[in-house]
């Protein structure tokens, strides 16, 4: 078993071994570091121990490979933590896999959830909620034409997750530049896509409450309020003299 001190010159300088072999340089000073060689020149600095003392099993730990950013003194730092490790009983090995494995639960949870996410995208959600009126709204084609006109083209492809009570309101106001029935019509039809999403999939809607909270009712084309001018409160306040 070659040892002495890990250094880039003793490294670069380690022999290819034969085919299928591995050639390895192990620290004279940090013991359980060293640099393995496959027979296609990849070096890698790794560790080699064991738990629990003699007659446990040998483990090895890669550290990464030679190069940027491991270097012999990085590798060594590295090494000397995992070291540290072991001499606390606390394995590497298991540790790295406890990680990796963590890791791949996070990604199969992050695709689930992104999945999940395309079925909530505003236009499908919309689509789940037609299908549904249809055996209960009598008037379910007026909403689904006021869906398809004034909704699809701005959130589409949102998750409604991701509709915010801004995000609304703007839509709502533009609508209302050209109709303000339209706009209140929008607003519950919107309103009813949300609800019926959200009794279908309730644990990918965050907790915090519904953006409708803070989105502004429409008003119905006629019912605008009109204030008087001074000149009109001023005859009112007359008449009142008048009358009382």
């Amino acid at each position: 078993m070659a040892t002495g001190r890990i250094t880039k010159r003793a490294v670069d300088a380690i022999a290819l071994p034969a085919g299928g072999k591995r050639a390895y340089l192990w620290d004279d000073t940090l013991k359980g570091f060293g640099c393995m060689v496959t027979d296609q020149g990849a070096r890698s600095y790794l560790i080699q121990y064991r738990v629990g003392g003699r007659g446990s099993p040998t483990r090895r730990v890669t550290i990464g490979r030679h190069g940027s950013p491991w270097t012999p003194d990085t590798a060594r730092d590295r090494a000397a933590e995992l070291l540290e490790q072991v001499r606390r009983k606390v394995d590497p090995f298991e540790a790295e896999r406890q990680v990796v494995a963590a890791a791949k639960t996070r990604a199969v949870q992050q695709a689930e959830t992104e999945a999940a996410l395309q079925k909530l995208a505003c236009g499908i959600a919309a689509d789940s909620y037609v299908t549904t009126a249809k055996k209960s709204l009598r008037r379910w084609k007026e909403q689904d034409a006021i869906i398809d006109r004034d909704l699809r083209p701005a959130f589409g492809a949102t998750p409604l997750p991701s509709i915010g009570a801004d995000d609304i309101n703007d839509q709502l106001a533009k609508v209302g530049e050209r109709s303000p029935s339209a706009a209140l019509k929008a607003h519950v039809a919107l309103r009813a896509i949300f609800a019926h999403a959200h009794a279908k999939h309730r644990k990918l809607f965050p907790l915090s409450q519904s953006p409708f909270a803070e989105v502004d009712r429409p008003q119905a084309g006629g019912k605008r309020e009109r204030h008087l001018d001074r000149r009109e409160q001023r005859l009112m306040w007359v008449a009142s003299k008048v009358l009382g």
